[in-house]
């Protein structure tokens, strides 16, 4: 598989490529649950396994949950109250793979004292990252919050096409001193950083220089 990341632009406006609507990471042709344990073993979601409580009921948020695999690789080991946001498709599917045990919702709703808020690899598709993170905050006021292989850099924040899977989806690199300071307007201080090596060389080659970056942040804000 080949992701190429394809121009700089100012807003998802400026992109003049037709876009496609993402698409669902589970194909069908595999068992759900094994490949949620395969992940899990591969070290996916560990920062989020790493701040669950052990022994009491863990109310998570996940902003961009696919259909479901971390909630199905965490739930025999730990007391899960599991809520998903997702596109309307992808919720769709989602309540059919997985209809008993999990919330999903196509909108960000009201679940007020989350105690984790949750998103890996998902906030790079929204434009107005700002004004979600801040209705996500508004909306369910979690304890703490997790951002997980999340493209951010030194650069200034920019927006992109990325070709992946046949596909081309609006995607945004983040300035991280820009996005920390907004969480930290919303009542978050950072708690946890970690860079994380990314070879973007080789998917990178029409992306001017200045907006290039070399790896993606693990990060843990908590509510002051």
């Amino acid at each position: 598989m080949t992701v190429i990341w394809n121009g700089a632009y100012d807003s998802f406006d400026g992109i003049k490529e037709k876009i496609t609507e993402y698409p669902n990471v589970y194909d069908g042709n595999h068992n759900i649950h094994d490949e949620a344990y395969t992940m899990r073993k591969s070290g996916r979601w560990k920062l989020l396994e790493d701040n669950l409580e052990p022994s009491t009921e863990n109310k998570v948020l996940e902003f961009g949950g696919d259909v479901g695999y971390c909630f199905l690789a965490h739930d025999k080991d730990f007391d899960l109250n599991y809520n998903i946001v997702e596109t309307t498709n992808c919720a769709k599917e989602g309540s059919f793979l997985v209809p008993e045990k999990i919330n999903w919702y196509d909108y960000i709703p009201e679940l007020n004292n989350v105690d984790i808020l949750y998103s890996r690899e998902s906030l790079q598709y929204v434009e107005d990252w700002k004004f979600t993170i801040s209705e996500l905050i508004n909306n369910c006021s979690p304890s703490k919050i997790i951002w997980e292989h999340t493209p951010m850099g030194d650069m200034k924040t920019f927006y992109t096409i990325q070709h992946y899977c046949d596909n081309k989806l609006p995607w945004c690199f983040i300035n991280f001193e820009e996005f920390n300071t907004h969480l930290q307007k919303n009542g978050y201080k950072l708690t946890h950083k970690h860079h994380e090596p990314y070879n973007y060389v080789n998917r990178f080659q029409n992306i001017p220089t200045e907006y290039r970056i070399d790896g993606v942040l693990d990060l843990v804000y908590e509510r002051e």
